[in-house]
């Protein structure tokens, strides 16, 4: 897709607690995801 090693992808940045860390994790993921592929987020 065009897409170059160590290119920023989403600038944002995300606070959490030890105990929702999963689910940052989750929104991270789709953040990147949706950003790659133009779709809906997948995790």
């Amino acid at each position: 897709m065009g897409h170059a090693p160590g290119r920023l992808v989403v600038g944002s940045s995300y606070n959490t607690d030890p105990n929702s860390s999963r689910r940052v994790g989750h929104i991270i993921s789709d953040a990147i995801y949706s950003n790659l592929t133009g779709g809906g987020g997948y995790f």
